[in-house]
């Protein structure tokens, strides 16, 4: 099955305050990793050395992990480092502790109007 749906998660903020989240998203995002190319976006130098970061290119085939070196705060710039990347017809925007389920993909995958969270903008 080719992948359709891009799911950008951004990782801001201090990693020591959202372990446990992270930890509980990318649980969530290998439930649907058959259905999603994931791009993971860091805020800043300081999270590539975690771990956590390092061990998602052995769960994720595709993902792709982009560092803005710089410490931002701010979602948008995270994103918009994405959007280049997009090469699916449909694009999430994903946050620590907000993930899809497999029932919502699946949804919208008959009827793309069943959940508006997931928005065409990707290539066609």
């Amino acid at each position: 099955m080719e992948k359709q749906i891009t799911y950008i998660l951004p990782l801001l903020g201090r990693y020591e305050e959202l372990a446990q989240s992270l930890y509980d998203t990318i649980e969530s995002l290998k439930k649907i990793k058959d259905y999603i190319k994931l791009i993971v976006v860091l805020d800043g130098e300081n999270w590539s050395s975690i771990p956590l970061i390092q061990m998602l290119k052995f769960e994720f085939e595709d993902v792709l992990v982009i560092e803005e070196n710089q410490q931002t705060g701010i979602l948008q710039i995270l994103y918009d480092k994405a959007i280049s990347e997009v090469d699916t017809r449909y694009i999430y925007f994903g946050m620590i502790g907000n993930v899809l389920s497999k029932e919502n993909i699946e949804a919208f995958m008959v009827d793309p109007s069943s959940f508006t969270e997931i928005i065409e903008g990707g290539k066609k």
